[in-house]
């Protein structure tokens, strides 16, 4: 027999009675009563306080006012207002907010029978169980003490993704439940829409739910038979065969998709490899992979393989590669690899993301940096695949090394006792850069040819072309303010460079070229106030500036090569004076309704900039070049809000200022919120309005469970749902030759009602009356269950899926019809 202890009272005050419950049948006696209580009770209790039915030896202990206190972890600890005691049947009784708990599982009841001759213990009416991390609703519970079993009736639990249900579940070992005539869903409803019925389930809890047979069922009606299944309710990862996708469509015949084994190991790396097959138009095999280690790596990996049947006697294969790396170092360096290769874009011509199919190239990098000299040294490699052009650049190895503009006088000395003085605005700057480059427009290259390999047609132009260079950057400037408002500044800066050769074809060659620049240029400021209107001011900056460029003739550096950065000024002597005037309004606002004011800072910009050239002959001035915009940023208005800018630019003739070439580029956008309600809720299941859920909130989130139900309610009754609508509408144009462009995207996000939601892109160009690009998705929530129907199109490519799928378990539950053509 186990020691059993009694707690006595209610939520104020209490005390703890400790029965040795062998000792007590064999000695107790209503004469030694008073002798027993004083021997066994940590703190005495008044005997007034106990009564006894002098029939049926029935001890009888009144509700108190005696906080518990807390036993050895062998017993079993029990509470409740009113406990009555049968000394002759050695029963317990438990009435009004009865509780028992024992090894960690607690029963809460209105009700609860403890038979201590056979260690079991009974409840009536409406019944809590917590076992472990599992937590159990019925009617009446039956449990087993020493054995730690025990049969509920009428019995529901939730699972991570869902509930189930049944007329009776036995515990029959440990997180293992045998339910019968029982049901799984994962509608919230007390009367749900929808479920699997089976009147012989066992659950594994925390690893899968085995039953037989299997009825589903949607609004009490059964759609499917099953003679047995399984399902799966880890909440982990966990390796095995995923559900693949089975279907038909007019393309590509009869298809099963997803035929998928997935494979996890610990917490850093997961893989999955599957296998899609279609009846007519062949088969593709994937491999991906992710990785992570927390403050050291992480990365991904994906690769494809088709076979891809375009005649019964014709078939091609195609496959693409893409993969990310990134590592931390201890020395705060990194490095980085993002790679992506294919055979060719065709691999995407079934793909139904729009971006993949009007991608126009690839590129892959590779980089390592680490700290240097209080700056970042960089080496690395890239490559770009252009796909419409049919070319590819590769630049391999990178190093670079930048240092930022410094004072000189740090060279010499690390004091600061002169850093007032005139001279201590000298500033200088070094960069250095060594690249290999390649350039590939052979359509069938081999290796050596992308790697390092120059190959030329018979005409002796290049169609694989590879040079390397290193060049030195340095740069010494001096900044000052004159008068205390003109800002001046003196910059000298110079390159050299070494080539690995010239097109001329020497060897080992070296170039190199300078320049100087000076500019002037300050800030003035104007203020208006209005203090009496709703603009409260207006605050105007206008920058003027004023710059004069020099550089040498460097004509002969035209035998050079130029490429990834690797250059030498070619032109002429230049001599140059540029003008430019920049315009800046800001406004501030007061809002009467709110009594507030805010900033609408650079409201309106205006900028203006012309040169002179002292080198040219004849008109010597250059176009004028305007820029403007107007972003008056959010505006919030009773219904939406509005979110407005444009931007514009034009160059015009410095001479007759007629206009050459302008473009403006205008963005709207309109959004909100819906706000929807529910006058009708549907009632959820006890698993959100029962009281052991509710004991588990915060004490500060609801202080009754009046405000818990009130707050339940009303999140259901009233719900906010966003909607977005965007415009972006671009348009420039050549006036000498009329020649023009227009552009038109726009894009709407908007829930209908509460459950019926609709998504739109489009893309238009309106010079040529085309509709290059548009996609629409319709969803439609049914309550657990989501209808969404996505269509896409770009150029005679066109494709469509409707998708039915339970929104808990997307991957296991789902209806997918799919169709896609190329005309």
């Amino acid at each position: 027999m186990k020691a059993v202890s009694l707690i006595i009272g209610n939520n104020n005050q209490g005390e703890l009675i400790r029965f040795e419950m062998k000792t007590i049948i064999a000695v107790i006696t209503i004469f030694t009563l008073s002798l027993l209580m004083a021997h066994s009770v940590a703190q005495e209790v008044p005997a007034a306080d106990a009564t006894v039915d002098p029939d049926t030896l029935e001890i009888t202990i009144p509700e108190t006012d005696i906080p518990f206190e807390t036993v050895e972890l062998d017993s079993v600890i029990y509470a409740a207002d009113s406990i009555h005691y049968n000394i002759i049947a050695d029963e317990i009784s438990l009435s009004s907010n009865a509780s028992l708990n024992y090894h960690g599982a607690t029963i809460d009841a209105d009700e609860i029978y403890i038979d201590l001759e056979n260690d079991q213990a009974y409840t009536a009416g409406e019944t809590w169980m917590k076992d472990g991390t599992q937590i159990l609703f019925g009617r009446s519970v039956r449990f087993d003490i020493s054995e730690e079993k025990g049969i509920l009736i009428d019995g529901a639990s939730q699972l991570d993704k869902g509930f189930y249900y049944g007329r009776e579940i036995r515990k029959v070992g440990d997180d293992v439940y045998d339910i019968d005539r029982g049901y799984f869903t994962t509608c919230d409803s007390s009367e749900p829409h929808f479920f699997i019925y089976s009147g012989r389930m066992r659950l594994y809890y925390g690893d899968k739910i085995v039953a037989k047979p299997i009825i589903f069922y949607v609004n009490h009606f059964p759609i499917l038979l099953l003679p047995f299944g399984t399902f799966s309710v880890k909440t982990e990862r966990a390796s095995g065969i995923l559900v693949p996708e089975p279907g038909y469509n007019s393309t590509d015949g009869k298809y099963i998709d997803n035929i998928a084994l997935y494979y996890a190991y610990d917490d850093y790396f997961d893989a999955t490899a599957a296998l899609d097959w279609r009846e007519k138009t062949g088969w593709e095999a994937r491999f991906e992979s992710n990785y992570i280690r927390r403050y050291f790596f992480n990365g991904d990996f994906l690769a494809r393989y088709q076979h891809r049947i375009d005649s019964p006697v014709t078939s091609r294969q195609e496959w693409y590669v893409k993969a990310r790396h990134h590592s931390d170092f201890t020395n705060r360096s990194t490095f980085d690899a993002n790679l992506e290769f294919m055979s060719s874009r065709t691999i995407w011509e079934s793909s139904e993301n729009i971006d993949e199919r009007l991608m126009e190239r690839v590129t892959s990098s590779i980089a390592y940096r680490r700290p240097f000299l209080s700056t970042t040294l960089s080496a690395g490699a890239n490559y770009i695949d252009n796909l419409s052009e049919e070319t590819k650049q590769i630049i391999l190895p990178t190093l670079s090394f930048s240092l930022p503009s410094k004072p000189v006088y740090e060279l010499f000395t690390t004091k600061d006792s002169f850093v007032d003085a005139w001279w201590t605005n000298f500033n200088y700057s070094y960069g250095l850069r060594s690249v290999h480059y390649g350039h590939i427009t052979d359509p069938s290259p081999s290796l050596a040819d992308i790697i390092y390999k120059n190959s030329q047609d018979p005409e002796g132009n290049y169609i694989n072309q590879h040079n390397a260079g290193i060049r030195h950057s340095l740069g010494l400037s001096f900044n000052r303010t004159l008068a205390g408002w003109l800002n001046f500044s003196q910059s000298l800066s110079g390159n050299e460079v070494w080539f690995d050769r010239d097109r001329e074809g020497s060897q080992f060659v070296r170039g190199h070229d300078y320049s100087t620049s000076t500019r002037f240029s300050a800030s003035i400021y104007g203020l208006a106030a209005y203090p009496d209107s709703r603009i409260r001011a207006i605050r105007h900056v206008m920058s003027p500036s004023l710059s004069f460029n020099y550089s040498p003739d460097f004509s002969q550096n035209e035998r050079f090569y130029s490429f990834s950065g690797i250059a030498l000024n070619r032109s002429g002597r230049q001599r140059r004076i540029n003008f430019g005037l920049n315009h800046k309004w800001s406004f501030r606002l007061f809002d009467s309704k709110t009594e507030q004011e805010r900033a609408l800072n650079d409201l309106f910009t205006l900028n203006s900039s012309l040169s002179y050239d002292l080198e040219k002959e004849g008109k010597r001035f250059s176009d004028i070049s305007h820029s403007a915009g107007f972003r008056p940023g959010q505006i919030s208005l009773p219904w939406f809000n509005l979110r407005f800018s444009t931007t514009g630019s034009a160059r015009q003739d410095s001479y007759d200022f007629n206009i050459i070439n302008w473009r403006i580029s205008n963005t709207l956008n309109l959004s909100g919120e819906s706000s929807y309600f529910d006058y009708f809720p549907l009632e959820k299941n006890v698993f959100f309005t029962g009281a052991a859920f509710q004991a588990d909130l915060e004490e500060e989130d609801f202080s009754d469970n009046d405000s818990f139900e009130t707050a339940r309610d009303l999140s259901r009754l009233s719900s906010q749902f966003p909607w977005d609508l965007n415009f972006n509408y671009d348009y420039s144009k050549v006036v000498e030759t009329g020649s023009y462009t227009s552009n038109l995207r726009s894009s709407l996000s908007l829930k209908l009602t509460q459950n019926w939601s609709i998504n739109y892109n489009n893309y238009a160009n309106l010079e040529k009356s085309e509709l290059v690009s548009q996609s629409i998705s319709i969803s439609r929530d049914m309550h657990g269950w989501r209808l969404l129907f996505t269509w896409t199109k770009q150029g005679d490519y066109w494709n469509y899926r409707l998708q039915f799928y339970n929104i808990t378990l997307p991957d296991a539950l789902r209806i997918r019809r799919t169709e896609y053509r190329r005309r």
